[in-house]
C-alpha cells in the first residue's frame, strides 16, 4: 500500500515539473517573441509609437509617389538638347517629376513607366532606410532603453490601401525586465493603387491612338496657318511670335477641357470611363519647340504671296493666295489625376510631327544612330492580314507597313489572307493599297498582333454638275471636298473626280465676269532683329522693317455664288456616277466693298448635294 503511495507522489511529482517547465518556457518565448505588443502593458506606450512611426514613413512614400509620377526614387537624370530641351525628367513647381513619355537627346521617343510591383520596391527600400530615423530617445527619460536592429520590409499594394510588413528586433527594456518584438504589420488607408492603375490605363490610350497628339492638330489648324486658299489679291502676312503665343493660349484652354470619360458625341470627352478625377495641364513656361517650314519662316515672318496680280497673268480674271505650311510641334504636359485629398501625376511630352499626330515608337532593334539603319531588314513578327472590300470580299491589295518614318513592303494578298513577317513596332500603321479603292491605314503593333482585317472604301468617278439658284452654271466653280485628304476641281473645266464612301466637308465657289480695279498699295512691315557684331551676343536687338507692295490689279472674275456644307457620302449616293451640287447665288458686285460683302455672305450659305 506504501510502495502504491510512492508511486502515485512520484507521478504528482512529475506532473507538476513538467507544467512548471512549460509555463517557463512559454514565458521566455512571450518574452523573447511578442508581435502583438508585449506581454507586459507598461511597454505599450512604445510599440504604439513605434507603429505611428512606420505608419507616418508609408504615408510620406505614398504621397512622395504620387507627386513623382509613382516613383519614391526617380530614375538617374538624362539631359535634353537643342532639338529635344525637355531632359527625362519634367520641372513641375520647382522638383523634378520623371517623363512617362519623352524624347530623347537623340530625337528618339523613349519609356519610362512605373509599375505597381517597381512601386512596392521603393516604397519597402524607403522603410528600410528611413525607420531607422525613429527616435525613440523620450522613452530614454522615462526608464526605457530602446533598440532596433537591421530593418527589412514587404509592401503589397492594393485598390484600397497599402500594408507594410516590417520584420526589425525591436528590443525593449524596463526595471529588469525586456521584451523583443520581431515584426510589426501596418495598414494604411491609401487611393495609390487605385490612381496609379488608372494613370496606366489613361497612358496606355495616349500611347495606342494618340489622344493628345490629335488634339492638338486640331489646334494647330483652327489656330494658325497650315494649307488652304485665300482669294484676293494683296500678299497675306502672319507673324511667327504671333502665331506662338495663339497656339498656346488655344492649347492650354483645350487641353483644360477634356474630359476622361466616354460621352458619344462630345468632342471634349477621350473616351475613357476614369475611375477618378483626371484633368491635363499645360504651361507656357515649360520648354517647347515649334519648328515652322515655309516661305519666310526663318525671317520671324511667314508671307503667302499672291497668284494672279504679276503681268501677264491677268487672263485668270482673279487673284488666289496659295499657302502651305510645315509645323514641327513638341511641348510637355502634366495629367493630374484626383481621389479624395490625393494626387497623381505624370508627365509625356505630347508630339505633333509635320502636321500630323506622332505615328509609331521605334522598338528596341533601332540603334543609337539611326540615320543609315533599314528596319525592313529586321522583319521578326509573323503576321497575317486580309484586305476586304465594305461587303467583306477579298480584295487584291498590296500591303505596306509604316514604322515611324519608314515604310515596308509586305506583299499582295491576291484575293486571300498575306501571310508574311513584319518588323517588331509599337503603334505602326498597315497601309493597303488596290486598283479602284481608297488607300486605308490601320492602326497595327506588331510586337504584340498578329493578325487584322483592312476595310477597304471603293473609288467612284463620280461626273459633277453646279447649279445657281436651280440654273445652269454661268461662270467657272471651284469644288474642294475635304475628307481623309482634298480633293478639288474646277467647273467646267474638269467635270469628273474620285471619291469614296465617307465624311466631306465641300466648298463650293463661283465666279462670274467682273471689272473691279484694286488700286496699288504699300504696307510696311516691322520686326526685331538681333544687332550684328559684339552687342548681339549680348542680346542687343534693333527693329528691322520692309516694304510689301501690291501693284494696281483688275479683278475679272469675282465670287457670285457658293457656300459650305457638311456632307456623308453612301456608296448609293456615288454609284451611279453623278453628284450635282447646288448653291444660291448673290449680287453680282462692281466693287471691293460689294465682293468683300459676298464673301461675308458666302460664308453663311449652305450646299445641297444630291445624285
Amino acid at each position: 500500500m506504501r510502495k502504491n503511495l510512492r508511486g502515485q507522489v512520484s507521478i504528482y511529482v512529475i506532473v507538476a515539473i513538467a507544467i512548471v517547465v512549460i509555463i517557463g518556457i512559454y514565458f521566455l518565448v512571450t518574452k523573447i517573441i511578442s508581435p502583438g505588443g508585449g506581454t507586459s502593458g507598461k511597454f505599450n506606450e512604445v510599440y504604439q509609437y513605434y507603429d505611428l512611426c512606420i505608419e507616418r514613413e508609408l504615408k510620406d512614400a505614398v504621397d512622395l509617389a504620387g507627386t513623382q509620377g509613382g516613383r519614391v526614387y526617380t530614375p538617374d537624370f538624362i539631359p535634353g538638347s537643342e532639338y529635344a530641351p525637355f531632359s527625362s525628367q519634367y520641372n513641375f513647381m520647382g522638383f523634378g517629376v520623371p517623363y512617362w513619355m519623352w524624347i530623347a537627346s537623340n530625337s528618339l521617343i523613349k519609356e519610362q513607366v512605373p509599375s505597381k510591383q517597381s512601386l512596392e520596391n521603393d516604397i519597402a527600400r524607403y522603410l528600410n532606410e528611413n525607420l531607422g530615423k525613429c527616435d525613440f530617445s523620450s522613452f530614454s527619460e522615462k526608464g526605457y532603453s530602446v533598440s532596433l536592429g537591421e530593418i527589412s520590409s514587404k509592401v503589397v499594394i492594393s485598390q484600397g490601401g497599402v500594408r507594410a510588413e516590417v520584420d526589425a528586433k525591436l528590443d525593449v527594456q524596463k526595471d529588469g525586465q525586456s521584451e523583443k518584438v520581431l515584426s510589426r504589420s501596418i495598414d494604411v488607408q491609401t487611393n495609390i493603387g487605385l490612381l496609379l492603375d488608372e494613370a496606366l490605363r489613361i497612358f496606355a490610350k495616349e500611347k495606342a491612338e494618340a489622344f493628345l497628339e490629335n488634339y492638338s492638330v486640331d489646334v494647330l489648324r483652327l489656330n494658325a496657318p497650315v494649307d488652304g486658299t485665300l482669294v484676293q489679291c494683296n500678299p497675306e502676312v502672319w507673324k511667327t511670335n504671333e502665331i506662338k503665343e495663339s497656339l498656346q493660349n488655344a492649347i492650354e484652354a483645350n487641353l483644360g477641357a477634356l474630359k476622361f470619360r466616354n460621352v458619344p458625341g462630345d468632342y471634349f470627352a477621350v473616351g475613357i470611363d476614369s475611375k477618378v478625377s483626371a484633368r491635363v495641364l499645360y504651361s507656357k513656361s515649360s520648354p517647347q519647340v515649334l519648328e515652322i517650314s515655309g516661305e519666310g519662316a526663318k525671317s520671324g515672318f511667314l508671307i503667302a504671296k499672291p497668284i494672279g496680280n504679276q503681268e501677264g497673268l491677268g487672263v485668270m480674271g482673279f487673284c488666289y493666295v496659295p499657302y502651305h505650311y510645315v509645323y514641327d510641334w513638341r511641348f510637355p504636359v502634366m495629367i493630374q489625376l484626383m481621389a479624395g485629398n490625393e494626387v497623381f501625376q505624370f508627365p509625356v511630352v505630347v508630339v505633333v510631327d509635320k502636321n500630323l499626330p506622332r505615328k509609331g515608337i521605334y522598338s528596341n532593334l533601332l540603334t543609337e544612330d539611326n540615320s543609315s539603319f533599314d528596319l525592313c531588314e529586321y522583319k521578326t513578327q509573323d503576321i497575317s492580314v486580309n484586305a476586304l472590300d465594305i461587303n467583306l470580299n477579298s480584295v487584291d491589295a498590296n500591303i505596306k507597313y509604316q514604322c515611324f518614318d519608314q515604310e515596308c513592303d509586305l506583299g499582295n494578298t491576291k484575293g486571300s489572307t498575306l501571310i508574311t513577317k513584319a518588323p517588331a513596332c509599337v503603334n505602326g500603321f498597315l497601309i493597303a493599297g488596290a486598283n479602284g479603292f481608297d488607300e486605308t491605314s490601320q492602326l497595327f503593333s506588331s510586337n504584340e498582333q498578329s493578325s487584322s482585317e483592312i476595310i477597304m472604301d471603293r473609288l467612284y468617278n463620280v461626273n459633277v454638275t453646279v447649279k445657281v439658284d436651280g440654273a445652269p452654271l454661268d461662270g467657272n466653280a471651284l469644288i474642294s471636298l475635304e475628307g481623309k485628304k482634298i480633293i478639288s476641281t474646277m467647273v467646267p473645266q474638269t467635270p469628273s473626280i474620285e471619291l469614296s464612301e465617307g465624311y466631306y466637308n465641300v466648298t463650293v465657289m463661283v465666279y462670274t465676269n467682273s471689272s473691279i480695279l484694286i488700286p496699288a498699295s504699300t504696307s510696311r512691315q516691322c520686326v526685331e532683329v538681333s544687332e550684328s557684331g559684339l552687342f548681339g551676343l549680348f542680346g542687343s536687338t534693333k527693329e528691322k522693317c520692309f516694304d510689301i507692295t501690291v501693284p494696281e490689279t483688275k479683278v475679272e472674275y469675282a465670287l457670285q455664288a457658293g457656300g459650305r456644307s457638311d456632307i456623308y457620302l453612301l456608296p448609293s449616293d456615288l454609284e451611279n456616277g453623278n453628284l450635282f451640287f447646288e448653291v444660291k447665288g448673290m449680287k453680282r458686285p462692281t466693287s471691293l466693298e460689294e465682293l468683300q460683302n459676298n464673301y461675308v455672305l458666302f460664308d453663311s450659305q449652305g450646299v445641297e448635294v444630291h445624285s
